[in-house]
Parts: C-alpha cells; sequence; structure tokens
C-alpha cells in the first residue's frame, strides 16, 4: 500500500505541532524551543537571550540533565554571528563580523562566543560551568555594544 504525499505531509504537521517545532511548508526546521530528537533526552535544543550591554553570569537551564558538551549559535545586530562550544574544560568559537574588516571569520580559543557589534566594540562570554539542568556563562564587553543576543544552545548528554 503506497502512502501519499499528503499523507506524509500530515503526519509531519502532527509532529511540528505536538512537539512545538515551528516549521515551513516543506518541512524545514525553522526554530525549536525545548525539542528533543530522541525520547532519552542525548541531546536538547534550548534557545535564550540576553542584553548584551549588560555583563555578568547567566544560567540557561532546561535540559533535564547535566550536559557533557554544549554548542552554540549567536547572533547579534544583524552583522555578526558566532558559533562556539564547551566541554566543561575549554571554550572556543568561531565568529563572524562585519564590522571591524569586510566579513571576516576568526576563531578564538578561549572564549565560547564573540559579538563584533561596531567598530572596537564587542560582547563575548565565556562558558564557566556544567551544571545539573544547564550550562552557565559569563558575559564581558569592550565597548558599549547595545541590543540583545539571541542564543540556540544544544546540549548532549
Amino acid at each position: 500500500m503506497a502512502v501519499s504525499r499528503v499523507a506524509i505531509q500530515a503526519s509531519l504537521a502532527q509532529l511540528v505541532q505536538n512537539q512545538g517545532i515551528i516549521a515551513d511548508a516543506n518541512g524545514l526546521l525553522l526554530s525549536s524551543a525545548n525539542f528533543s530528537f530522541y525520547s532519552d533526552n542525548r541531546l536538547k535544543i534550548l534557545n535564550a537571550t540576553h542584553d548584551i550591554s549588560l555583563t555578568g553570569n547567566q544560567s540557561i537551564t532546561g535540559f533535564g540533565f547535566k550536559p557533557t558538551i554544549v554548542i552554540f549559535i549567536v547572533s547579534a545586530s544583524g552583522k555578526t554571528a558566532s558559533w562556539g562550544m564547551y566541554d566543561g574544560a575549554l571554550s572556543q568559537c568561531l565568529w563572524r563580523s562585519s564590522n571591524d574588516s569586510a566579513d571576516t571569520f576568526s576563531i578564538n580559543t578561549s572564549l565560547a562566543c564573540v559579538l563584533n557589534t561596531a567598530l572596537g566594540v564587542y560582547s563575548q562570554f565565556s562558558a564557566i560551568s556544567l551544571d545539573g539542568d544547564g550550562v552557565t556563562i559569563s558575559w564581558s564587553k569592550t565597548g558599549s555594544p547595545t541590543g540583545t543576543a539571541t542564543i540556540l544552545i544544544a546540549g548532549f548528554r
């Protein structure tokens, strides 16, 4: 018995609705808040925001387990992005800026995120601990950054 494309799309739409996933008409994942890919929660994706004019610690919780590694995807002001990771000991990131120099990619081997929001202006964080239900990060800045960072975090058991 063949299954129609319409039936498959309807099943996908129901799954998307039940899991709180936002997808486009073709099923492309656009956003997921607190979505777990495995029934035993080996991986969980969370999102958070941060006012980048502020410094200090930020606790991000909701994994439901103590992660062994976290991966961060962070963006702010539409001109800067950072992809980082933390394993409980090491933080590292790749970051992109079109502010200090045109479309430059750089690697930082001590921070989990670097956001270059304007010429000579930075907001960055290091991960300082993997906690029972999440991760704690420590924000610092150079200059006077403004705006909101959007942080996507994948935590692995």
